[in-house]
């Protein structure tokens, strides 16, 4: 993350981070800090919409939610992993050049032994001859020996190598990858959403963005808890996994919030996608696996937004949000399209003008 603040309202910032962090008695960490400086600093649109949100809707501190928040921001560390790994990349490379300098020397040097002896051995008496040969095999024995050594140390080095890609190739996916669902997290949709607009307009197609929400969500956290809540987070996670195949991609954008990017997908498309996994999840009554006790059935609300030619990737989300918005207040379990925006709009311009 960038900062551009001045030194004078970087510090008025701090202080108004810190005093929030310690009326919620929330731990002085640096990931903490960084949370609530960008919330004061308002550099992060998506970061206050969520943190405010959740100060407004609960009387007390929820650590539950906002740790969700937090590592929708922050995403998993795997800095730390890649900095080993480049550590590790600098010494593999010193050696295998040190393997590869010493097989050099070790060329020239057996190279310079075989000159010595086609010389000797051209001068040589008979009876001198077997022992030219004697000492020319034996020349070879130990070149042979030092690039066999040489070549199990650049296998060994080729080894680690490749298990340091897929450390790297881990630590990638963790990164991008929400760690309750298993489902693309914030950082993984906004890359793919950026890719797949390009794309879209590469290749003239269409692009339908599907956002959706847990109605009463808060209402089964409290109720029965949040082990609850999670559950019916894997239960969206889960079905949505299951239902969206090829370049599809459903990602949790935060909170009970999802995403699903539909490429090559128009608005109609869209919907019928989108209906199919309402209806999928409304089907389902969540349960206790221990004591069978039913929690009830779990519903969404899907706004749906179509690519445009002018679209940035910010203007679609907030077309699918608004559409969202518009779905949870025309009675939830429900999906709505930019289409209803306008439908609603036109509405109201008719009876104003009525």
């Amino acid at each position: 993350m960038s900062y551009k603040e001045s030194y004078g309202r970087a510090a008025a910032i701090a202080k108004e981070a810190l005093e929030q962090m310690d009326s919620l008695q929330i731990a002085s960490h640096p990931d903490n800090f960084e949370i609530w400086y960008a919330f004061h600093a308002g550099i992060d649109a998506e970061l206050s919409r969520q943190l405010s949100g959740m100060l407004e809707s609960v009387d007390e501190f929820d650590p539950h939610s906002y740790q969700d928040i937090k590592q929708s921001y922050l995403g998993e560390d795997a800095s730390q992993i890649i900095q080993d790994a480049s550590e590790s990349v600098e010494d593999i490379i010193g050696k295998a050049a040190t393997s590869i300098c010493a097989a050099s020397d070790n060329a020239k040097h057996y190279g310079t032994k075989l000159q010595r002896f086609s010389g000797d051995l051209s001068d040589a008496a008979p009876e001198k001859i077997q022992a030219l040969v004697k000492r020319a095999l034996m020349d070879a024995k130990e070149a042979i020996a030092k690039n066999a050594a040489l070549e199990r140390e650049l296998n060994e080095a080729s080894d680690s190598i490749t298990e340091l890609q897929t450390n790297l190739d881990d630590a990638r996916r963790a990164s991008e990858t929400d760690g309750l669902t298993n489902l693309p997290n914030r950082r993984a949709f906004d890359l793919g959403l950026e890719a797949e607009i390009v794309r879209a307009r590469e290749d003239c197609t269409a692009l339908t963005l599907l956002i959706t929400d847990v109605d009463h969500f808060k209402r089964f956290n409290d109720t029965y808890g949040h082990r609850v809540g999670d559950e019916v987070l894997k239960l969206v996670g889960r079905v949505m996994k299951s239902m969206l195949k090829g370049r599809d991609i459903p990602a949790r954008y935060g909170g009970e919030e999802f995403c699903i990017i539909l490429p090559t997908t128009d608005l109609k498309g869209g919907v019928v996608v989108a209906e199919q996994i309402r209806k999928t999840i409304a089907a389902k009554v969540l349960k206790s696996a221990k004591t069978g006790q039913s929690y009830g059935n779990v519903t969404l609300s899907i706004g749906a937004a179509l690519l445009q030619p002018s679209d940035t990737m910010e203007t679609i989300v907030e077309r699918a949000d608004a559409a969202l918005y518009l779905a949870k207040h025309s009675g939830r379990n429900r999906v709505a399209t930019e289409k209803d925006l306008q439908r609603q709009h036109a509405g109201k311009v008719e009876s104003m003008a009525s």
